[in-house]
């Protein structure tokens, strides 16, 4: 009875000015353990599940409340690649804002695939992939950096590695195992791995028109240089909250 009450108080405060932070953190103490209650984002049909006691709320309230990814004036996409999208705010977010594009979602870590699936399950144009963006096409295993549920990281098979493996996906093979020619908006939030894969990205920057990144320098140092060198014929340049756009386009008027 008690869960299911506060599963209805949540639904109706979730996006109340600072509603959700509050709610998250009396239901966090009120559980034990990590349990997952739904909010509801502003202007969406669905709750959208997350965690007590992750990163989960840090990550709603960057996409839902501070809008990091809105940059008016943008070509409309058609195609979005969502690489490191968690447990869904990111994918949701595009899936709300252009109902008309077709969004691929990608995450490496299990438990917040799970939840990634679970949270996109009514929208119909986003669809969920378990993988790993990365430089090759090979196993990886994921890694726990110990920054939360949105900080976990992937790399190469080693006896130091022990975490569960995953299909590691270049982004040019994962365009082509889906069938497309052309990704509008290239969103990347990958923990440092940014720096391997945009050091070799010959094989498909042609292919993409806006990069949405978040850089990691202050976990793995380069990560800015390979982006830049990477975005070089990209002339339009924003900077919004932690996250960096690059428009092959220049915005329209």
């Amino acid at each position: 009875m008690l869960t299911s009450q506060l599963t209805s108080w949540t639904r109706k405060l979730g996006f109340a000015l600072s509603a959700p932070n509050l709610t998250y953190r009396v239901l966090s103490k009120l559980f034990s353990q990590s349990v997952e209650l739904p909010f509801q984002p502003r202007g969406m049909k669905h709750p959208l599940w997350l965690r007590t006691k992750s990163s989960d709320l840090p990550t709603y309230r960057q996409i839902f409340v501070k809008q990091e990814y809105q940059v008016e004036g943008l070509p409309t996409p058609r195609v979005i690649l969502d690489c490191g999208a968690n447990i869904g705010c990111s994918a949701i977010y595009y899936a709300g804002r252009y109902p008309d594009a077709r969004i691929f979602a990608v995450e490496s870590e299990h438990g917040n695939y799970e939840l990634l699936r679970r949270n996109t399950q009514y929208y119909d144009n986003v669809t969920p992939i378990h993988a790993a963006i990365w430089r090759e096409n090979v196993t990886l295993q994921v890694v726990d950096t110990g920054r939360g549920e949105w900080g976990y990281a992937t790399g190469e098979c080693t006896a130091e590695n022990q975490g569960p493996t995953i299909p590691g996906r270049t982004i040019d093979r994962l365009m082509d195992e889906h069938g497309l020619d052309f990704v509008d908006i290239l969103k990347v939030d990958i923990e440092g791995a940014e720096k391997d894969v945009f050091a070799d990205a010959s094989r498909w920057i042609d292919r993409v028109g806006v990069v949405i990144v978040e850089l990691h320098d202050r976990f793995i140092p380069g990560c800015r240089e390979s982006v830049e060198a990477a975005v070089v014929d990209f002339p339009e340049r924003i900077v919004n909250g932690e996250h960096l756009f690059f428009a092959r386009t220049p915005k329209a008027a």
